[in-house]
């Protein structure tokens, strides 16, 4: 069978901090990370605990003296409860 879920009927309250930074290693070059940790209570499952890393680099092409042109791809896992995914992001 099929589920569905209905976002009018959640009631979530949560707190969420996050820490990031990037270091340019060239001109065109950098790298990053981040992370991301938190509490989510949501009524009927209760607290939900909430964890993010991400880490990579990415290229920012000068298109005129004030407009850059970036892209990034990272390595990013996350955690929600009892779930965990990683994967690539693209940005």
């Amino acid at each position: 069978g099929s589920s569905r879920l209905d976002f009018d009927d959640i009631d979530a309250d949560g707190d969420l901090v996050g820490l990031g930074g990037s270091l340019a290693v060239t001109d065109l070059f950098h790298v990053f990370a981040s992370y991301g940790h938190g509490n989510v209570d949501v009524d009927g499952p209760g607290d939900v605990d909430v964890d993010q890393i991400a880490a990579g680099a990415g290229i920012n092409y000068p298109i005129s003296d004030t407009v850059d042109l970036v892209g990034q791809a990272a390595w990013v896992r996350a955690e929600v409860g009892p779930f965990e995914e990683n994967g690539v992001g693209l940005f």
